[in-house]
């Protein structure tokens, strides 16, 4: 899970994290990607106040 939220958030595009992890679908892969509540603060942040 952690590492799915790692490589999303460090750039790697959704459709290689779905072959990397070997999941059957991307739904899933999605779930555990699905950003913290610190990480949408910190987007929210960087977006408004850049």
């Amino acid at each position: 899970m952690a590492l799915c939220r790692e490589l999303v958030g460090g750039g790697v595009d959704i459709a290689t994290v779905v072959e990397l992890d070997g999941h059957a679908d991307i739904n899933m892969t999605r779930r555990y990607a699905k950003p913290t509540a610190i990480e949408l603060e910190r987007a929210i942040e960087k977006a408004f106040h850049a």
